[in-house]
């Protein structure tokens, strides 16, 4: 009874046609909700969605070095092709100014390792600093980034406390930090109006 509201044709519409990915992680292991049909992603719990939604920062580093040395496979097989191609032509050489033709082919085969290696080299570090940031601003975005900070996760009886949910002297609430959970119950409920304070 106390999730029949994630039942409503009203929320499950909201819910699909939200263009923000949407995790549902509404109740229990054992609560399914119609909100969790029409959602991007279902969680059992909030906790268990707020480590789907983080990617880790280890899975960053895996990725930059597979793309490190993919290249450096490329790179070698691309020099590997022009020696390849460079010996042959030397074969066919030999009878009109082999030795010329060689030494040509040899410094373009240098030149052209010089600036493939040049290029990756540059690829890779553009692709490196593009990582940093994207890793920097998801753990910046991070919800454990912030419990980190000191902050905490609260969840009521309806699922995670925000701006708009309504509290009321009695409820119990559960409080997700860093290292722990605590469970409180709500004394007093009073309004404040942080918002505008900070703004002016």
């Amino acid at each position: 009874e106390d999730l029949w509201a994630f039942n409503e044709e009203i929320v499950a519409r909201a819910v699909f046609d939200c263009n923000i990915p949407i995790v549902s992680a509404v109740g229990h292991e054992t609560d399914t909700t119609i909100s969790d049909y029409v959602a991007d992603l279902r969680a059992p719990t909030p906790s268990a969605a707020a480590e789907l939604t983080v990617f880790s920062i280890e899975d960053f580093d895996m990725l930059l070095d597979g793309f490190k040395l993919r290249l450096r496979r490329a790179m070698r097989a691309r020099v590997e092709n022009e020696r390849s191609r460079l010996l042959s032509l030397g074969l066919k050489l030999k009878t009109v100014s082999a030795q010329s033709r060689i030494r040509e082919m040899r410094l373009r085969l240098d030149s052209d390792r010089d600036m493939l290696f040049d290029h990756m080299m540059r690829l890779i570090s553009d692709k490196r600093h593009r990582l940093d940031i994207f890793r920097h601003t998801l753990k910046s975005l991070s919800p454990l980034s912030r419990l980190k900070s000191g902050y905490a996760l609260v969840e009521g009886s309806e699922g995670i406390i925000g701006e708009d949910s309504v509290v009321n002297e009695g409820d119990r609430l559960k409080l997700y930090l860093i290292n722990r959970d605590i469970e409180v119950t709500v004394d007093r409920v009073e309004e404040s109006d942080r918002e505008n304070e900070n703004a002016g």
